[in-house]
């Protein structure tokens, strides 16, 4: 009698940068993205304004989603778009996040996502200060999303508590730095800063903490969540 051995094939994923979304979507929802893929893997991805960004692994299982759950695999560009953008028209934090023109302006730059991707970011629920003379800390369902201070430092500064937690990417100075066009940029984050009603918190371009006027134009850079 002849015995017979039944091999298992495992399929191992493709690199992170050259896996389709739909590949990078299948393994997240397997919940194998942290065995696949490692922080920082990252992937290009062209707007369809021509410019080309890079979209990095920030976490895994890190964002509540609006629906129910943790997201398996939040993503975020490594750099800033090349164009700064206002966070608001007038020198006013009033309305925190929650009432941004930035807040208003991200589903312009989501629809400028290739459509396989756009596809599959889902809403993430995230916490903010609703601005200079509030208590109240106010959770938005969001596509796109700016960080907020505690989650690229760790601890707040100049924002009030309960806006998330540290993405352990940003675990220095250097590792904030963040470029425009080439060169270092300071960048925007959603927390308004808590002792004045006309600035939000902000990255300045050596990585260390800063705050920017809302009317003020500073980098953008993005998280979001699959």
């Amino acid at each position: 009698m002849t015995g017979r051995t039944n091999a298992v094939v495992t399929r191992t994923s493709a690199a992170f940068y050259a896996a389709s979304w739909a590949e990078i979507n299948a393994v997240a929802q397997s919940g194998r993205a942290s065995q696949a893929w490692a922080l920082g893997d990252a992937k290009e991805v062209t707007l369809t304004t021509g410019e080309t960004i890079l979209i990095r692994i920030e976490d895994f299982d890190h964002d509540d989603l609006a629906g129910g759950g943790k997201a398996p695999l939040t993503l975020g560009m490594s750099k800033c778009l090349n164009a700064g953008r206002q966070m608001n028209g007038s020198a006013s934090s009033s309305g925190g996040w929650g009432q941004s023109a930035m807040r208003a302006w991200m589903p312009t730059l989501l629809g400028q996502l290739p459509s396989d991707l756009r596809a599959l970011i889902k809403q993430a629920q995230k916490k903010t200060y609703d601005g200079y003379g509030s208590s109240h800390i106010e959770v938005t369902s969001d596509k796109l999303w700016l960080f907020s201070e505690v989650e690229v430092r760790g601890s707040t500064f100049v924002s009030a508590e309960g806006e998330g937690t540290l993405y352990p990417l940003f675990r220095s100075d250097a590792a904030r730095i963040k470029t425009a066009g080439g060169s270092p940029s300071v960048w925007w984050l959603r927390s308004p800063h808590i002792g004045t009603g006309v600035h939000f918190c902000s990255v300045d371009a050596q990585g260390g903490n800063g705050s920017t006027l809302a009317s003020g134009t500073a980098g953008v850079s993005v998280g979001f969540c699959i």
